[in-house]
């Protein structure tokens, strides 16, 4: 899906948060090719060129660019972490001499199975329907098999070992049908990477920040309070 409306307020208010604590940011949104019009590996590819922009044509270093992304977005930012470590040869390599400073994921969808115990508890409590899902993750595959890139919880323990990445937040909703597989892929992930925080916000749904606004519903959930206090606790 597009990005919708709040997206265009929510993140620049987290940008307004951290400036009045005196923490200056500069923010780049990327827009990745929806399926069907893409199948894998372009966005992959374009979440990668979307770095290295940053990297190269801005001139950041690593260690002070962090990347975010919420849904498929937060999947993307897996990619690229999974690329830094193993080279893909679905997309153009991208070396750097450091870490990232950190990678903050909003419900990355690590998962494209149904049969994680909360897609049946939370079927009618989250906003994402099994056949819609369904539709979105076979138009990606268009007919090829899944891999590390794609669904990051089929990654074993060591691939995640020496991961670019200095810190990661992961959020997530107590209501989705993706929590399992978040809190399954997360506890391999903080193995290797111990400054790894995972927040889950009770009754919140599937990227509760930005889909409530939709409905009219615009008190600040537990993910973006404990979102700005991460972000004020590291970047100070």
């Amino acid at each position: 899906m597009d990005a919708t409306e709040p997206y265009l307020y929510f993140w620049p208010k987290i940008q307004e948060s951290l400036a009045d604590a005196g923490i200056e940011t500069g923010w780049f949104h990327s827009t990745y090719t929806l399926t069907p019009h893409g199948i894998y590996p372009v966005q992959f590819g374009e979440a990668v060129e979307t770095l290295r922009y940053v990297l190269e044509d801005v001139g950041r270093s690593p260690g002070e660019v962090l990347i975010a992304g919420d849904s498929a977005g937060g999947s993307l930012c897996l990619a690229i972490l999974s690329h830094l470590k193993h080279h893909s040869i679905d997309v153009s390599d991208l070396v750097m001499n450091e870490s990232i400073k950190g990678a903050i994921l909003l419900s990355p969808w690590v998962s494209f199975s149904h049969e994680w115990p909360s897609v049946k508890l939370n079927k009618h409590r989250d906003i994402d329907a099994q056949e819609v899902t369904a539709q979105w993750s076979r138009l990606y595959l268009n007919g090829q098999l899944s891999n590390n890139y794609i669904e990051a919880v089929n990654a074993p323990g060591d691939w995640w070992s020496n991961v670019p990445v200095e810190q990661t937040l992961v959020l997530a909703g107590a209501d989705e049908v993706l929590l399992d597989p978040i809190k399954s892929w997360t506890s391999t992930f903080k193995k290797s990477n111990p400054d790894t925080t995972l927040v889950i916000g009770e009754r919140e749904c599937h990227v509760a920040p930005l889909i409530w606004p939709m409905f009219g519903d615009f008190h600040e959930t537990e993910q973006e309070i404990a979102l700005k206090h991460w972000l004020l606790e590291r970047l100070s």
